[in-house]
């Protein structure tokens, strides 16, 4: 199969969804009367905007399975030094001016991946660990077993796990499992033909999101069919209609490639052990010291310069880790193409490793 060229509607596309991520972890803080029966206008538009933001993480996913990921020690390499020089850079200022140790500097940049205690770059990093045998096992397939394993990987997920309950499976989505579906759906999305639709079902359908909302207050045990978690069958079917929806986007632009090469560190910088504790204060005093008005006006303005600030300082690792990069990956495949040799002299068959 040949890989798809990254297209810059997808690219718009990891952009909002990580602006998405941002905006539920802000609502989630900053209003908890969101999970009560407030039924106000201001709090329904809460709402709504987190109806919208929650498929967020599942379309962020989903394109990484629509693209395929491929496995190779430029991107681990490029994946674990990012993680690894912001947290390297976020311990160091808890150290010093918050609560945090030497211990954390050391063992939080060195596991940056799996120690991090950032659920989404655990899921993620074991997506891409297992994505190989995903993606053998998805071209190896026919169109009827695709779907077949589809339906399968969904009824673990969403029956089992999300209806059921069972945390053998995942209760909630935070879990690698989901995103090994949420990444197979991506691939099927590939491969079958786009019916082009508008964001007006994706618009009705967060809409109709508020009002399962409000019925799961007054009537808890309609959670079964929703709620704000990223398994639920009504998100999943959002994440779908709002993925569906950017696949007719017709962008190409260097910008927005740019710009979405930065979006990880926005996750990274403002869930971290120090942008975290800073990056949350300004916002909940907005929300409950101002006005409605000013307190939206304020907090839409602040997280959109942190946000371009995220991808700034970004920029500036990026210039910084380049070169370690490619030298990290130079010294890889040296070592492994040296291993390959040995094996080769003793008459074992070895793969050769690509860059």
């Amino acid at each position: 199969m040949t890989a798809k060229v990254r297209q810059s509607n997808f690219e718009l596309l990891r952009i909002l969804c990580m602006l998405g991520v941002v905006t539920n972890h802000v609502l989630q803080t900053c209003y908890p009367q969101l999970h009560t029966s407030d039924f106000s206008i201001a709090n329904d538009l809460r709402v709504l905007l987190m109806c919208m933001s929650i498929t967020a993480v599942n379309c962020f996913v989903m394109i990484s399975g629509y693209f395929r990921i491929r496995q190779s020690w430029k991107s681990f390499f490029n994946l674990y030094t990012q993680c690894a020089f912001w947290m390297l850079v976020l311990t160091t200022l808890s150290y010093l001016f918050l609560d945090g140790t030497m211990m954390d500097i050391g063992k939080k940049t060195i596991f940056s991946l799996t120690g991090s205690g950032y659920w989404f770059m655990i899921a993620y990093f074991a997506l891409f660990l297992f994505a190989p045998i995903l993606n053998i096992a998805f071209e190896h397939q026919n169109s009827r077993q695709r779907i077949l394993s589809l339906i399968g990987l969904i009824l673990i997920d969403v029956y089992i796990g999300y209806m059921h309950q069972a945390p053998e499976v995942t209760i909630d989505g935070y879990s690698a499992l989901h995103f090994f579906v949420i990444y197979y759906l991506g691939m099927y999305l590939s491969t079958v033909p786009n019916i082009k639709m508008g964001g007006v079902k994706w618009l009705s359908f967060s809409v109709i999101m508020v009002v399962m909302h409000a019925i799961k207050i007054l009537f808890p045990p309609f959670a079964i069919i929703f709620s704000m978690r990223y398994n639920s069958p009504a998100v999943m079917i959002a994440s779908v209609l709002y993925f569906k929806w950017t696949m007719t986007w017709k962008i190409q632009s260097k910008s927005i490639n740019w710009i979405s090469a930065s979006v990880l560190a926005v996750y990274i910088i403002h869930m971290g052990p120090f942008g975290s504790h800073y990056f949350f204060v300004p916002l909940k005093y907005m929300s409950a010291e101002w006005s409605e008005g000013y307190a939206c006006i304020g907090m839409i303005s602040y997280v959109m310069l942190f946000y371009v600030c995220c991808i700034m300082l970004d920029k500036g690792r990026i210039f910084i880790c380049k070169p370690i990069n490619n030298w990290l990956t130079s010294q890889s495949v040296y070592i492994m193409k040296k291993i390959d040799s040995v094996l080769i002299q003793k008459g074992l068959h070895c793969r050769s490793y690509k860059k």
